[in-house]
């Protein structure tokens, strides 16, 4: 709310704007930038989290995958020799 200009906060009171109005009309337009700016860096944020979670437990998940794809040649293996 600091951030609104102090000209428009007496431009709404001079017409008498009521309490919902002057935060639908003044004070929200006002503070759109702030509002976008915040969920960009948020984003940001959120995105690098993911990308590291996904670094972090992909050890774990090529380490399962390469211990089933053993398990599953091996029993290729046997199949084929029975046949």
């Amino acid at each position: 709310m600091r951030r609104v200009n102090p000209v428009f906060v007496n431009v709404g009171r001079s017409f008498n704007a009521s309490r919902g109005q002057m935060i639908v009309k003044v004070y929200l337009p006002a503070l759109v930038p702030a509002i976008v700016n915040g969920m960009r860096l948020g984003l940001g944020l959120a995105i690098i989290g993911v990308l590291l979670g996904e670094i972090k437990l992909s050890d774990r998940a090529s380490a399962f995958s390469r211990s089933m794809s053993t398990t599953t040649s091996a029993s290729r293996k046997c199949t084929q020799r029975s046949f």
